[in-house]
């Protein structure tokens, strides 16, 4: 049998807060830190097709600073 068709794809950012996007998607951290994001697939009947879960870890990779004279 057919795949069902994904109609909604819903993201839970791990900070509390939550939406629905499909790809790409994208979310503004209010801190850095670790998160845990869960993505999960639905079909028109709202019925969960699959979903996965990864953690990110937000680190400041580079800082500068300015002088002044």
């Amino acid at each position: 049998s057919p795949c069902p068709e994904v109609t909604r794809i819903h993201w839970d950012w791990g900070d509390g807060s939550s939406s629905d996007s499909f790809f790409p998607a994208s979310h503004t951290y209010p801190e850095i830190s670790e998160y845990l994001i869960t993505v999960a697939a639905f079909d028109a009947m709202d019925t969960q097709l699959a979903d996965a879960s990864c953690t990110l870890s937000l680190q400041v990779i580079f800082s500068s600073g300015f002088e002044s004279n």
